[in-house]
């Protein structure tokens, strides 16, 4: 069985191919959430009710969005980005040109569900702990691009960073 913990893909979660009608999704979910149902699941010690509390979740979170059909159409369009950590296709198609201080070099799809944090605290892995210390890199960066930024605007075309004296 494919490891559901390290797996980003919502269609593999729920073991259906992209195409899969929502009934098809539905009964696809009710197999595996009983697998990982942590009421179902009395057996396990503490770390493994956790673990599989936190695969219950991300089954979960797979199951709303791939059966809300809004949420999949967005997923389906976005869903290399979030699994890869990359440029969607729209955006590589659309002709834009990428600035590099206009796009963050951390990967900040996996922060956007919540089996990326154990618990609502500041304990290691906690709510607090893995968002602070998101928000601390995100600065960080900002705070290179800032420099950088400030460096350019004192440059001209010619390379010259000398404002020219009024010629008569």
């Amino acid at each position: 069985m494919m490891d559901i913990e390290k797996c980003l893909c919502y269609y593999k979660i729920l073991n259906v191919d992209t195409d899969a009608s929502v009934d098809d999704i539905k009964k696809s979910y009710k197999k595996i959430v009983l697998l990982y149902h942590p009421d179902k699941n009395t057996h396990l010690c503490d770390e493994d009710k956790k673990r599989y509390t936190n695969i219950f979740r991300k089954i979960q979170e797979a199951y709303e969005c791939l059966t809300n059909e809004v949420q999949r159409k967005w997923y389906d369009r976005n869903r290399k980005r979030i699994i890869e950590g990359r440029e969607s296709s729209e955006e590589k198609n659309s002709g834009k040109q990428k600035y590099a201080y206009s796009y963050t070099n951390i990967n900040i799809w996996k922060y956007f569900n919540n089996t990326c944090y154990n618990g609502f605290d500041d304990t290691e892995g906690g709510f607090y702990d893995v968002y602070g210390k998101l928000f601390d890199d995100i600065i960080k960066e900002e705070n290179e691009e800032i420099k950088i930024m400030n460096n350019i605007k004192g440059c001209h075309k010619n390379g010259n960073n000398h404002k020219k004296k009024n010629m008569i």
